[in-house]
């Protein structure tokens, strides 16, 4: 399902690494707090519409900012196109509110979601809120998971190098690019019911988790451990896995799930 194979042994160390707790394994009395693990044969395949990304995704916004939280680093945007997403499994739309990342020290740790056993060593969240309907989420959470590659990926430069001001800054500016630019192009992904994963841990979060990678080389991962060097709380920033609680986890295959091509036309 994932485009990646993985021998076995390399498997069993992953697992063997990722028992490792991170600074962040708060306990929680909560019946549907994320992040879980995800295993692909006990997840119920459904079928949706696409997922409809808006038109301002493939547009460059007016600004665009680097923020260090003290959690993680969240991009925010001033853009004149509406962003947001619909359509899928989605009740209502939901807009764009921030993007930010989850990692860890080494390769073995730093995604928030494990998937059939493995972790990524980053994962971005890319957060969504609705205040139209108060019986639905507040919040749609799209994850992307990164795959340390050969080569770098130029769609993240400007993001780094803002990164790296982020050693003495708490806010920089990025040179704007559309959003668009930094997603796979198509994916299937899981979904469940969950909560943020930082304080106040809110369970009103729908989890897209995309299957398809993003590439990102070793070096460049390097630039945010650098900064996490300089910072305490983003060493390690990711959440520790809580109870699933007999939670439903669907896969939405067959046909592309959303595609940005649709975006460009």
């Amino acid at each position: 399902m994932f485009n990646t194979l993985r021998t076995g042994l390399l498997f069993s160390l992953l697992i063997i690494i990722t028992t490792a707790s991170s600074d962040n394994c708060v306990p929680h009395n909560g019946r549907r707090q994320s992040p879980i693990k995800i295993w692909t044969k006990a997840a119920t395949s459904v079928f949706a519409p696409p997922l409809n990304w808006s038109y301002g995704y493939a547009l460059k916004p007016q600004k665009m900012f680097l923020n260090n939280t003290g959690l993680s680093l969240t991009l925010t945007v001033n853009h004149k196109e509406p962003l947001q997403i619909s359509s899928g499994m989605l009740n209502v739309p939901y807009k764009f509110e921030q993007l930010h990342f989850h990692w860890g020290e080494h390769d073995g740790v730093g995604s928030e979601h494990i998937i059939d056993g493995f972790t990524y060593p980053m994962e971005m969240h890319i957060v969504h809120s609705q205040n139209l309907r108060e019986d639905i989420d507040k919040f749609v959470v799209i994850a992307y998971f990164f795959m340390i590659t050969p080569t770098a990926n130029p769609s993240l430069q400007g993001l780094l190098d803002a990164a790296i001001a982020l050693k003495h800054e708490q806010q920089h500016k990025v040179t704007p690019f559309a959003l668009a630019q930094i997603l796979p192009d198509r994916c299937s992904y899981f979904t469940y019911n969950g909560s943020l994963t930082t304080p106040p841990y809110t369970e009103s979060v729908t989890w897209i988790l995309a299957t398809s990678e993003v590439p990102i080389s070793r070096t460049q991962l390097g630039v945010l451990r650098e900064v996490a060097k300089k910072h305490k709380g983003l060493r390690n920033n990711y959440r520790c896995i809580q109870n699933t609680n007999e939670r439903s986890v669907y896969f939405l295959s067959g046909k592309p799930a959303y595609s940005h091509n649709s975006l460009y036309k």
